[in-house]
């Protein structure tokens, strides 16, 4: 949805500002659906950094890159613990 809502009004304002004013309705719908365990917060910085990315054209995969590393390892490591098989052993 927000890759839909940047297209679309960029053909008609310029990127910077249809990138506002798309990550900022995505950030307001998604914070007002996940209150209770995602804040806007989590999500401003999310898309700020998004933002960062695409306009640093040259380095945009290699950030994009580290970037996912980063949260898949942040992931693994809050994960470690999690019995993935006890609902299925009673």
């Amino acid at each position: 949805m927000f890759y839909l809502l940047l297209l679309s009004i960029s053909e008609f304002i310029g990127f910077s500002w249809a990138y506002l004013i798309a990550a900022v309705a995505s950030t307001l719908l998604i914070a007002w659906y996940c209150r209770f365990f995602l804040g806007g917060g989590v999500l401003t910085g999310v898309y700020t950094f998004l933002y960062i990315t695409l306009r640093q054209q040259d380095y945009a995969l290699l950030m994009g890159a580290i970037a996912l590393f980063i949260v898949l390892a942040i992931v693994m490591y809050v994960t470690r613990k999690v019995d993935w098989y006890a609902r299925d052993a009673s």
